[in-house]
């Protein structure tokens, strides 16, 4: 398949960054897996191999990925937090192994952006997870919302963000919003971005809505609910001479296997925490996928993913509704920068001397030591750190 003059395989750059969620079951979503079940593999020790090879390769694709985008904008003049994402590095650092038993680097400067990094995008996109799966614990039915707008080639991605946030955030206010809260009996909601851009119709921003009701699920009316969101959505992008209607515009969700899908399953990467990681549809492409076809030097990618991610600064990417933390037990929300530096109680498998980490991002084996140290440990990272020649 060929998207925006690239050739795409069937496990291309995008695809590997999909399905990582920390376990091997949501690995197994992957398409390329398909196959294996045919030949009967099954889940024997073969399959689980597989997976686990799988796992490997993304990881290292990750941190090539990165490398990629902070060339191209480097190039370009550009000073994002990315550019020193993995870069600087203090006296020391350590390797250390998470919940999940993977390991991961403490103590590199990390840049937490969702937007255009994959390594921090990785890592805070699987505890943003977790705290979803977290509120769809609970027992309140959810409904999910999707928020689109008209749109057009060539317009501008910052000026289309700020008609669909205020939009929306203008939906969530006024005697309209508390009516619609107390006919639904809402308890809290979470708001997400998300970006794809098409050659055919340029970028699409939409915004996803998880709210979760003290009802039963089955007296969810998503025809009802559709409608009556539209008809309020639909005033509020007229005042911004936009136009939206019933089959473009707004998108409900009520059913038990839909929502299961989003908000307890997350067996494919989830409209909510993951988007800038997800793989395109037809013609439009993710952030990444552009980041890579940018890296490829492709002109108008490379443009396109500046727009991005001057359009992207400081955006949150996921906002939790007033008291919805503490209803559902998440605790203080911690920053993107934190959640990507890691939990400081994680095990330590080894204290390495900062002058390694030059020699490491040397010869590009950022990704095959943390395979190494999850493994063999600290001696298996210390055999193989000795291996290396030092970089000229």
């Amino acid at each position: 398949m060929r998207k925006w003059g690239i050739s795409l395989c069937s496990v291309n750059i995008a695809q590997t960054l999909v399905n990582e969620t920390g376990s091997f079951q949501e690995i197994a979503n992957s398409p390329e897996l398909v196959y294996m079940f045919r030949d009967g593999l099954g889940t024997d020790t073969k399959y689980v191999s597989r997976l686990a090879s799988i796992y490997r390769e993304r990881r290292q694709i990750r941190f090539h990925l990165l490398q990629k985008i902070q060339a191209f904008l480097n190039m370009n003049g550009h000073r994002f937090r990315v550019m020193d994402c993995m870069h600087r590095v203090g006296a020391e650092f350590h390797v250390k192994r998470n919940g999940n038993g993977h390991a991961y680097y403490s103590g590199i400067h990390v840049c937490g952006s969702v937007w255009l990094c994959p390594v921090c995008s990785h890592r805070i996109a699987g505890f943003r997870r977790s705290e979803f799966q977290k509120a769809s614990e609970k027992g309140y039915s959810a409904m999910l919302i999707t928020f689109t707008m008209q749109h057009g080639k060539g317009e501008a991605l910052d000026k289309l963000l700020s008609v669909l946030n205020e939009s929306v955030r203008s939906l969530k206010g006024g005697r309209w919003w508390q009516s619609f809260r107390d006919e639904w009996n809402i308890k809290a909601y979470a708001t997400s971005l998300e970006i794809t851009l098409s050659q055919v119709n340029g970028w699409h921003p939409h915004k996803h809505m998880v709210i979760y009701c003290d009802k039963a699920q089955g007296e969810l009316d998503a025809e009802k609910i559709k409608a009556e969101i539209l008809k309020r959505y639909a005033e509020l992008m007229k005042k911004n001479k936009r136009y939206v209607s019933g089959t473009y515009g707004i998108d409900v969700s009520v059913a038990d296997d839909a929502v299961g899908n989003y908000v307890s399953k997350w067996g494919i990467w989830n409209e909510m925490s993951q988007a800038p990681l997800k793989i395109g549809r037809g013609e439009s492409i993710t952030p990444f996928e552009l980041a890579e076809a940018a890296a490829a030097g492709i002109p108008f990618a490379v443009q396109a993913f500046q727009e991005y991610a001057e359009a992207t600064y400081g955006k949150r990417q996921i906002v939790w509704s007033h008291g919805a933390r503490e209803l559902f037990g998440l605790g203080a929300e911690r920053s993107d920068v934190d959640i990507a530096q890691g939990d400081p109680d994680d095990e330590t498998i080894i204290t390495l001397h900062g002058s390694w980490w030059r020699i490491i991002r040397a010869h590009d084996v950022m990704g095959e030591l943390l395979e190494i140290a999850e493994r063999a440990g600290a001696n298996g990272v210390m055999q193989f750190l000795n291996s290396l020649s030092p970089p000229d």
